[in-house]
C-alpha cells in the first residue's frame, strides 16, 4: 500500500499536466481497489471486508494525492515568482541601460553634428573629437556597470 501510495504522490506531483490527471487516477484506483486481492482469495466470506477495506485504503490514498496535488501548486508558484524575479532584473538592467547610455549616445550624436557645421578651427576640431572620445568611454563605462560579463571582472576597453 505505501509503494502504490507514493506511486500516486510521484504521478501527481511530476508528471506533465495533460498526463497527471489520468495517469495519477490510474494509479489512485489501482491502490484503492489493492484490498480487493484478499477478498478474491477468501473461499467464503461477506462482501463487507472488501468493502471496507476499499474505504480504508480511500482515505490514504486522498490524502497522499492532495499532498501532490498541493507540492505542485507550490512549485508552479516557485516557478513563477522566480520568472516574475527574472523579468524585474530584465527591465531593471533595461532602464539602467536607456537611462545610463542612451544619454551619453545621445551626446555622442550632437557632438559629431556640432562637428559637421562649416568653418570649425582645427583646434575646436581636436576638443571635439576628445570629448567624442570621453562621451564614448563613459557610455561603455556605462555599460560594463549595468551588463557585467560574467567571466571579466571588468572591462579592460
Amino acid at each position: 500500500m505505501a509503494g502504490a501510495a507514493g506511486c500516486v504522490v510521484r504521478a501527481v506531483r511530476r508528471l506533465p499536466g495533460r498526463r497527471a490527471g489520468p495517469i495519477g487516477g490510474a494509479v489512485a484506483l489501482a491502490a484503492v481497489v489493492l484490498p480487493l486481492r484478499f477478498a478474491l482469495r477468501a473461499p467464503h466470506g461477506s462482501a463487507a471486508g472488501p468493502v471496507v477495506g476499499v474505504l480504508l485504503s480511500l482515505l490514504p490514498v486522498l490524502g497522499v494525492a492532495g499532498a501532490g496535488v498541493y507540492l505542485r501548486v507550490l512549485e508552479a508558484r516557485r516557478e513563477r515568482a522566480v520568472d516574475r524575479a527574472r523579468r524585474e532584473q530584465r527591465l531593471e538592467v533595461a532602464r539602467g541601460l536607456h537611462d545610463f547610455v542612451a544619454h551619453e549616445i545621445t551626446g555622442i550624436a550632437l557632438e559629431a553634428q556640432a562637428g559637421q557645421l562649416p568653418g570649425q578651427e582645427p583646434g575646436e576640431t581636436v576638443a571635439l573629437l576628445r570629448r567624442l572620445e570621453e562621451a564614448g568611454l563613459r557610455a561603455l563605462d556605462s555599460m560594463d556597470e549595468m551588463v557585467p560579463h560574467p567571466d571579466i571582472p571588468s572591462c579592460a576597453c
